[in-house]
């Protein structure tokens, strides 16, 4: 402002400030009463749309973190899945493969060739790298029946009662699950 000039009293300095400064002063100046009375109309309808604004921002933040929770779960179910898939997959194909390992060692029982035994030891350490363990139980073991399978009794000198009296069949197990059991003669 030039030096020697007084202030108008329209200068304000802030909105609030500037509106305190003019209310009441309707009578000297004609249209400030209605500037005034727009300017809180607008101020109000400012502030109703930033409620409006900010109440909406909450509901999609909501949104989103909602959304952001259903798709860490898909992806989990997912992933879960996969796993499954495949566990039943590897599953199936071991016990495809079991028939051929047990007539490859009955082959080998009445005809040792070298050929044979070869084949026999390759597809053994090809099913361990996947994890299958032969269930292989010993003469005089109690039996089991989460691992063993009894196919007969019969009595045994030298051997309890209750404990396997002969192995007919490898059993063999997969993680830790038991794909088919040993099957057994359980002494009586």
């Amino acid at each position: 402002m030039p030096d020697g000039e007084e202030p108008s009293h329209h200068a304000v300095e802030g909105p609030e400030e500037g509106l305190e400064s003019v209310r009441g002063q309707s009578h000297e100046e004609p249209g400030l009463q209605a500037r005034v009375e727009t300017a809180e109309r607008g101020r109000d309808a400012a502030e109703g749309r930033v409620a409006v604004l900010e109440s909406r921002e909450k509901e999609l933040l909501d949104r989103l973190a909602r959304l952001q929770a259903d798709f860490d779960n898909f992806r989990r179910r997912t992933r879960e899945e996969a796993a499954a898939a495949t566990a039943r997959g590897k599953e199936q194909a071991v016990r495809a493969l079991l028939p051929a390992l047990d007539s490859l060692e009955l082959a080998l029982e009445h005809a040792p060739d070298e050929g044979v035994r070869l084949v026999a030891r390759q597809l053994e350490d090809a099913l361990r790298s996947i994890g299958v363990v032969a269930i292989a139980p010993a003469i005089g073991e109690p039996f089991d029946a989460k691992s063993h399978e009894a196919i007969a009794k019969e009595a045994v000198e030298g051997v309890e009662a209750g404990a396997v009296a002969r192995a007919l069949a490898r059993g063999y197990a997969l993680d830790g699950r038991v794909l088919r059991p040993a099957r057994v003669v359980v002494a009586e």
